[in-house]
């Protein structure tokens, strides 16, 4: 499982640089790394999204960005990368076919509720304010998948 590989790793490694900019000036340690997926699992679950949920990330940030998919993925969902530069039609039709049940990052007025973003545009979840405009525990209208429920 992933999370149990992220541990081992954390644990192994600890400060240890996960990911690093390119200036080498920022990292993402994997002891980082391990909070910010216990984070994730945590804030994905208080804001009722189920496993095998799909859920877009779209952050300029490198490492909240690489933060929130692993995050994702680890605490069983599915994540749907997409490119921050893209522009905003194109996103929108990933969105349309993806149909994802929220986003972390920019919601380019998708409609769907916003995960973990704080004002610097790092997502971080458990902190700051997370904006939900749709409240989750309440979109009973798509299954898992983010297909309409039959």
């Amino acid at each position: 499982m992933l999370t149990g590989q992220i541990d081992e790793a954390a644990a192994s490694r600890g400060d240890a640089p996960y990911l690093e900019d390119a200036a080498g000036t920022a990292t993402l340690t994997y002891a980082g790394l391990r909070r910010s997926v216990r984070a994730w699992a945590r804030h994905l679950d208080e804001a009722g999204i189920p496993p095998g949920a799909r859920v877009a990330v779209r952050l300029p940030d490198v490492f909240g960005y690489a933060s929130a998919l692993v995050g994702i993925l680890a605490a069983g969902r599915v994540a749907v990368p997409l490119d921050p530069g893209a522009p905003a039609g194109d996103v929108a039709r990933v969105l349309k076919v993806a149909q994802p049940w929220a986003l972390v990052g920019d919601d380019l007025e998708s409609g769907l509720p916003v995960l973990g973003l704080t004002g610097r545009g790092r997502s971080r979840p458990g902190r700051g304010r997370a904006r939900r405009d749709l409240p989750v525990h309440q979109r009973d209208d798509r299954d898992t998948q983010g297909h309409p429920a039959a």
